[in-house]
């Protein structure tokens, strides 16, 4: 991708950014507890223009860039390209239509889009969080959310970065939500969410053992994740884990770069 054409691309989230601010601002007069126009004013301005700036970024590039998406390697876009592939395939293995599957793909790649807003500091902690800065982790659920819902993705999309910190037995949050109340999206990339961080290198922590990753999340079946989905999870992730979860950074974006077309044509899933 020329650099030219980046920037124009960036300058065209921001502007988008600068809009959405004004709409934010406008509406935050009607009280609403779950919008960002609630937070104090600066807060909502700052808050809102990264949040859009750097989603919009990334949909912009997502929809008019595939091929050059795999040339971002840091860690966490490496966890996204991950988890967006494990998701596809254990969407697929459900026998899911294919619309739903490149759905539920794209929702995990945005998944946790509201951490932009969330002190790197914070994000990378080795020891444990104080009792605020938890609270703070929490909302990039809430941020992303917001953010999505301006941008008008798909229901399907949606599940994911809305309810992918619900848990089975109702103790998850933002909402608290249990069981099949859980949308199927969110429940299938639970478990690839943990599995992926616990078997990859972290800032904080180093790569688990697949057989010891299986085991923590067969420990957390009928807990944090569906039990069903859970069985059939781990009856198929030593298979995805040698096709995905193996490769290095390079054999990754070449992953990527060839299943791109089917995961992120957002032209299409957008209309």
């Amino acid at each position: 991708m020329k650099r030219t054409t980046f920037y124009i691309l960036l300058t065209v989230a921001v502007v988008a950014g600068v809009t959405l601010i004004g709409l934010n601002l406008l509406l935050s007069t009607v009280p609403a507890p779950d919008r960002l126009g609630d937070l104090p004013v600066s807060v909502s301005l700052f808050a809102t223009l990264m949040v859009v700036t750097a989603a919009l970024a990334v949909l912009a590039v997502l929809r008019l860039t595939r091929r050059e998406i795999p040339q971002w390697d840091t860690a966490d876009r490496l966890h996204d390209y991950r988890v967006a592939l494990y998701t596809w395939r254990f969407a697929q293995s459900l026998g899911l239509d294919a619309q739903t599957c490149r759905h539920y793909a794209v929702g995990a790649f945005l998944h946790d889009v509201g951490t932009v807003m969330i002190p790197t500091a914070i994000l990378v902690r080795k020891g444990p969080l104080t009792d605020e800065e938890f609270r703070l982790v929490r909302q990039h659920v809430r941020f992303g959310t917001a953010l999505l819902e301006k941008i008008g993705l798909p229901a399907p999309v949606m599940e994911i970065p809305r309810y992918h910190h619900e848990h089975f037995d109702g103790s998850g949050y933002l909402e608290g939500l249990a069981g099949e109340s859980i949308p199927l999206g969110a429940r299938l990339f639970a478990l690839v969410d943990v599995f992926d961080v616990l078997v990859s290198d972290r800032p904080y922590k180093s790569a688990m053992p697949l057989v010891k990753a299986k085991a923590v999340i067969r420990e957390e079946a009928g807990r944090q994740f569906d039990p069903a989905l859970c069985e059939h999870f781990l009856a198929h992730v030593n298979d995805w884990y040698g096709e995905i979860g193996t490769l290095d950074s390079t054999g990754l974006r070449e992953k990527v770069r060839h299943a791109v077309d089917d995961l992120f044509e957002l032209s299409a899933q957008l209309k």
